[in-house]
C-alpha cells in the first residue's frame, strides 16, 4: 500500500457556502458518473476527484452537510468527525459550534489511515484518542509513502 499526498485545490461552491458546487467564476463541478448531473456541495471538486480516480483521499469542509452530501452523489466515502477533532489553523468558519474539516475517500481504510495521520495522538491533546502520526507510521511501516508538492 503505497500514498502519495498530491496537494492541490479543486473546485467547489463559492465561498464554500452551497449544495451544487457550482462557482460563478470556475463553473460548475460536473459529476463523473453522469456528466449532465453535479456534485453537490460544497466540497464537490474534492468528490469528484475522487470519483474520477485523479486522488485517492481528499480534504474538505462541512458545515451542514459540504462533505457527506458530494461523497453521496459520487459515490465515495465521506467523514465528517467530530469539531475539533482536527487542527482547524488557516480555516476560515461560518459556524465555530458546526464548521469542521472531513475527509474523502474511495475506501474507508483510507478515511482511517488519513484520520490517523491528521490527528496528533498527543496524551495532552484533547481532540483525539487516535494513535496520531507516530502510530500510524508504527502500523503501517514502509508501506506509506508520502509526497508534499512545494
Amino acid at each position: 500500500m503505497t500514498f502519495l499526498l498530491n496537494t492541490g485545490k479543486t473546485n467547489l461552491h463559492e465561498l464554500s457556502l452551497g449544495v451544487t458546487s457550482k462557482n460563478y467564476f470556475t463553473g460548475a463541478v460536473r459529476n463523473p458518473a453522469d456528466r449532465s448531473l453535479f456534485t453537490g456541495g460544497s466540497s464537490g471538486g474534492t468528490a469528484a476527484a475522487i470519483a474520477a480516480g485523479f486522488v485517492k483521499v481528499g480534504l474538505g469542509t462541512d458545515n451542514m452537510g459540504s462533505v457527506r452530501i458530494p461523497a453521496a452523489l459520487c459515490g465515495v466515502y465521506g467523514y465528517r468527525p467530530t469539531v475539533n477533532r482536527y487542527p482547524s489553523e488557516g480555516v476560515v468558519t461560518i459556524s465555530h459550534t458546526r464548521d469542521t474539516i472531513g475527509l474523502l475517500a474511495d475506501n474507508l481504510e483510507d478515511i482511517e489511515l488519513f484520520d490517523s495521520i491528521i490527528t496528533t495522538g498527543s496524551l495532552s491533546d484533547e481532540r483525539s484518542h487516535s494513535p496520531g502520526f507516530y502510530g500510524t507510521l508504527y502500523r503501517y511501516g514502509d508501506k506509506i509513502s508520502l509526497g508534499v508538492s512545494k
